[in-house]
């Protein structure tokens, strides 16, 4: 089997763009079927995103083609901007979805589109960010998603701020913890 890799860096044409390239752009993005489906103006057509990307059919218009492209040049702007930004943040602010993330961050929205676009995002803005002390222990900003009842509760009458947000996502770690105990379908016990 071979694997075609998309160099980043390169400059694709619209032209340019395969059912491969397609493909790896759309996950690269984090976005779904259904989202880029969206996206190219086709809500609920996820089929015909899975057809093109299966290369069942490539038709796809150019005007699509400058869509995903001009998403990927957002994307790609913004990571580019936040880890110019954040050196040493220790939280990511993160949203539960497409309406929380509208009403919270309405520019990002406006440029990312989805949710899930800008989740990708910040975990590229983490992977970046990420350094490695002397034993390779690694040390990253982590993402904290917010809950907006609750950031709600604790910011009561003050203005929202990045630095509120900030002050919440550092108080709710402190106190959230993590259950364990769901075991791992496949791992044998030990």
């Amino acid at each position: 089997m071979t694997l075609a890799l998309i160099d980043n860096d390169a400059d694709l044409e619209p032209s340019d763009v395969t059912p491969s390239d397609l493909k790896a752009i759309r996950l690269r993005l984090g976005l779904d079927m259904a989202e880029l489906a969206q996206l190219l103006g086709m809500p609920g057509r996820r089929d015909i995103v899975e057809n093109l990307e299966k290369a069942r059919t490539w038709t796809m218009h150019q005007g699509h083609i400058d869509a995903l492209l001009a998403l990927e040049e957002a994307f790609d702007m913004v990571v580019d901007n936040l880890i110019g930004a954040l050196d040493g943040v220790y939280f990511l602010i993160g949203y539960p979805n497409d309406g929380v993330f509208a009403e919270m961050e309405p520019h990002a929205f406006a440029v990312l589109k989805f949710n899930s676009v800008h989740r990708m995002a910040l975990a590229n803005v983490q992977s970046a960010l990420t350094v490695y002390d002397e034993d390779g222990t690694p040390s990253a900003p982590a993402i904290v998603e917010i809950i907006p009842t609750r950031y709600a509760e604790f910011r009561r009458d003050r203005p929202d701020t990045p630095e509120m947000r900030a002050a919440w996502a550092r108080e709710h770690v402190a106190v959230y913890k993590v259950k364990p105990g769901l075991p791992i379908i496949g791992r044998p016990e030990s």
